[in-house]
């Protein structure tokens, strides 16, 4: 009972440490913040309606097979990487809220295009928008944070955004849940619509949101003579580097933590997007409302538990939480495996589907703080940038991956071929993190942790 008020504090305390911050910066940047959460709220609704149906709409509605579904998913993690370079080059030119409106309308033109693939081309294109939307929203949106919000409440705001578009999100897969009938195209067509038309608004309420509220000026960047002429900053008190991605590999610890960080995210995050809806559509025979239902849920836990948990997690090793994310996946596939079995009944079946995207949520939550924390305690400080470049990379590397092992697994016919190998896999990769343990120093072992 105790530990239930605990939690229930926990909770409240987070909606008011939410609550202070809307105030703190309420002078000069609370609009700005509310523009910034309103667009982030109406991308979620959008990414809810139709992202987890991609696979199950090429495969089924336009007769592409699992394995060219895949490799199609495939090519949006490789545009993801391949424009992550440039998306911040343009960041750094134009300013960040220039690109992400950029991003939100070449994110309602992926939709129409994927309305209207009939072929492998005409999808492979609409995929190829999708890789450009990722390479410019999110780290435009982590960039429009740095430009408007003081350093020490970056955290927090970034906490918030990440809730709220979730929040947005499940709206959106309840809402689509509802509307798709996975007998019929003409369903899929009408939210991948929608989802443009979402994404356009989310344009509107940014752009219109900035300019009414005095803050237009962020979506020009202008240049003066000083600014082309100041030298950059140089790192250790202005003394040049000489380190580069040389001095990084060579940090075995850290390399280990990103081969690892790897194989987590294949087979954990990168299944839910490729794999996980075709699998319990196909072989569970959960409905499209059913499916909506389990994200609902997994949106539910991050946003009431995330702060909650962050808390928890301050002051344990970051070895043992990374383990426990892994269990956390691996023990939401078995779920979603039980399913297939004829001795579950199909009103439990619909249950552990639903069931199993909370306790993934579970895992995200408890890894979310800490997988930009490690690569920070690891790096020096002149080549901390590399570091967490490398360590982002894996995300993307991750979900090129994954989409053509979920189409190659699944296309096999045999329900065990795709939940087995991404449940050890998961399991695997948590257990791989307890040999960090002794590798680790203080700072990075310990959560939450200062370097002195």
């Amino acid at each position: 009972m105790k530990g239930s008020l605990r939690s229930i504090e926990d909770f409240i305390a987070t909606i008011g440490e939410w609550k202070i911050l809307v105030k703190k910066e309420r002078v000069s940047k609370s609009t700005t913040l509310r523009v910034l959460y309103f667009s982030q709220v109406t991308l979620g609704i959008a990414n809810g309606l139709s992202l987890s149906y991609v696979i199950v709409y090429l495969h089924r509605e336009r007769h592409i097979s699992y394995e060219a579904a895949g490799i199609l998913l495939a090519v949006e993690g490789v545009i993801g990487i391949l424009a992550g370079g440039p998306a911040g080059a343009l960041i750094d030119r134009l300013g960040a809220a220039r690109v992400l409106v950029s991003g939100f309308l070449i994110s309602a033109l992926s939709m129409v295009l994927l309305a209207d693939a009939h072929t492998v081309m005409s999808g492979f294109v609409a995929i190829f928008s999708m890789g450009l939307t990722n390479a410019m929203i999110w780290p435009g949106v982590g960039a429009f944070i740095g430009e408007v919000v003081s350093l020490e409440l970056q955290p927090r705001v970034q906490s918030f955004s990440f809730a709220i578009f979730n929040f947005g999100f499940g709206l959106g897969a309840v809402v689509s849940s509802f509307l798709i009938n996975l007998n019929k195209v003409s369903t899929f067509v009408l939210i991948y619509h929608l989802n443009a038309g979402f994404s356009i608004l989310a344009a509107l309420i940014f752009v219109g949101g900035l300019v009414a509220s005095g803050s237009g000026h962020l979506l020009i960047r202008t240049t003066d003579s000083s600014a082309t002429q100041a030298k950059p900053r140089l790192p250790l008190q202005g003394r040049p580097s000489n380190k580069g991605y040389r001095e990084v590999f060579a940090d075995r610890v850290f390399v280990r933590y990103v081969v690892l960080s790897f194989f987590l995210i294949l087979f954990g995050y990168a299944q839910l997007e490729a794999g996980w809806t075709a699998f319990v559509t196909r072989y569970s025979g959960s409905s499209a409302r059913v499916i909506g239902f389990a994200f609902a849920l997994n949106t539910a836990v991050i946003v009431v538990a995330q702060m909650m948990v962050t808390r928890w997690s301050v002051g344990k090793k970051s070895s043992t939480l990374l383990f426990l994310v892994g269990m956390c996946w691996a023990f939401s596939w078995l779920l979603s495996g039980l399913t297939t079995f004829a001795l579950i009944p199909k009103a439990a079946g619909d249950f552990l589907v639903v069931s199993s995207l909370g306790f993934f949520a579970l895992g995200e939550v408890i890894y979310s703080p800490i997988r930009g924390t490690i690569p920070n305690a690891l790096a020096p400080e002149e080549v901390r940038g590399r570091y967490n470049s490398l360590a982002g990379g894996t995300w993307g590397a991750a979900q090129m991956f994954g989409a053509p092992v979920s189409g190659l697994l699944l296309s096999a016919g045999l329900s065990f071929v795709w939940f087995v190998p991404v449940a050890i896999g998961a399991a695997l990769s948590g257990i791989g993190f307890l040999t960090l343990r002794k590798r680790l120093p203080e700072s990075a072992l310990w959560l939450g942790r200062s370097k002195e």
